[in-house]
């Protein structure tokens, strides 16, 4: 006879199982022992990693999100949230900046590379031709809407 588990030859006095490990392995498999069972997700229906969760990952919470607006409503919302990072945009540009300047530093970027606010317009700086720089991609990404950035880490 072998074992359940490992399949290795038992003794007479073994039944099912070589060792008290590979009845463990065998015995608690599947099982929960502390707290409420997790429950399903409500979108795909996959097990969620606790019984407080509705979701089983983050994609199928924001997939939630966007069930409950039709299209028409999306846009909307994607209107409402340009229209207002363009009005603090706007005023954020001062009367002294050079609109021709400003769009053709916008237009003369290099590839891989992007627009980048020294003082970023959250925090209150100025949408001016002296406020913008090249950054790449990822450092763009990195510096986020940090004021003082260095693409290196400080050695102490």
């Amino acid at each position: 006879m072998k074992c359940l588990e490992c399949q290795a030859e038992l003794t007479p006095r073994q039944n099912k199982f070589c060792s008290k490990s590979c009845a463990a392995k065998t015995n608690n498999r599947g099982r929960r022992r502390h707290g409420k069972p997790a429950t399903n997700c409500l979108v795909c229906g996959k097990k969620t990693a606790s019984a407080r969760r509705k979701f089983c990952s983050s994609t199928c919470e924001g997939i939630s999100r966007r069930k409950n607006r039709s299209i028409e409503e999306q846009r909307k919302l994607n209107r409402q949230y340009f229209m207002k990072y363009f009005a603090k945009k706007k005023s954020q540009t001062p009367a002294d900046a050079d609109q021709e300047i400003i769009k053709e530093i916008y237009k003369n970027c290099p590839d891989n590379m992007e627009v980048d606010h020294i003082i970023p317009i959250s925090l209150g700086g100025p949408h001016h031709q002296n406020n913008l720089q090249y950054l790449t991609s990822d450092e763009n990404k990195r510096k986020g809407n940090r004021v003082a950035y260095s693409v290196y880490p400080r050695q102490f």
